[in-house]
């Protein structure tokens, strides 16, 4: 299965990218975690999408598309994958499709939809452990510079672009770019909806009851309670 999680940053992506990916035994990436693993590694492309991430601006498409095209090629194609943000436009739309010509195509889009208000609360409020990456609210009284929980080691951060003046800039560029990629799924018939709002398990519950039904539709393939 190639999917792809789409929905306003802090709709809780890269949580179901994860808990999905566990699910089916495939691997899952976010276009942000490739962005700061090529930062981190100062490579070409993490040299040129550093300004853009650290302003919460709109990386360009080609940056973008060429990162996610390197992943993609170093991945087994018969696994399949969850991509995580991405694509964002239309023209990393058209890319992913050429990208997935020997892969199989994309399967499903699966868009969790949340209000402009409450993914700017959840943003803004959200820190991450510096190891695992599991999230935080500044609301349930962690700060910056707490050790993790999981006793991994990490301590809590806050990422650049989830600062409020940058959480602004984000949220604004997708309502200008993405909303046109749920369209263009939704006019290709493999658009799957989920309201962000409900609990965790019940995001999870939904979407893996589409997966279920799309590969016992168009696979044959039945996973009964998975």
């Amino acid at each position: 299965m190639n999917l792809v999680m789409l929905g306003l940053p802090g709709a809780g992506k890269g949580t179901q990218a994860r808990l999905i990916a566990q699910k089916l035994e495939i691997p899952t990436v976010s276009s942000g975690d490739l962005f700061r693993e090529h930062d981190k590694k100062n490579t070409e492309l993490g040299i040129l999408a550093r300004d853009y991430m650290l302003q919460g601006a709109y990386v360009p498409d080609d940056v973008t598309i060429r990162m996610i095209s390197e992943w993609v090629s170093s991945q087994d194609g018969s696994k399949g994958f969850i991509l995580d943000g991405f694509p964002r436009t239309i023209n990393q739309a058209e890319a992913l499709d050429e990208m997935l010509s020997n892969y199989g195509g994309l399967d499903m889009a699966i868009y969790i939809d949340i209000s402009v208000t409450e993914a700017t609360n959840r943003i803004s409020t959200r820190v991450l452990c510096s190891v695992c990456q599991s999230p935080f609210s500044l609301l349930d009284g962690v700060k910056e510079g707490d050790p993790c929980n999981s006793g991994d080691g990490g301590v809590i951060y806050q990422r650049p672009d989830d600062k409020p003046v940058a959480v602004e800039e984000r949220i604004k560029v997708y309502s200008r770019e993405t909303q046109e990629v749920v369209q263009y799924y939704r006019t290709r018939d493999n658009l799957k909806t989920v309201l962000g709002s409900i609990s965790i398990d019940e995001v999870k519950h939904e979407i893996i009851n589409a997966i279920k039904s799309l590969e016992n539709k168009k696979y044959g393939i039945n996973r009964g309670s998975m």
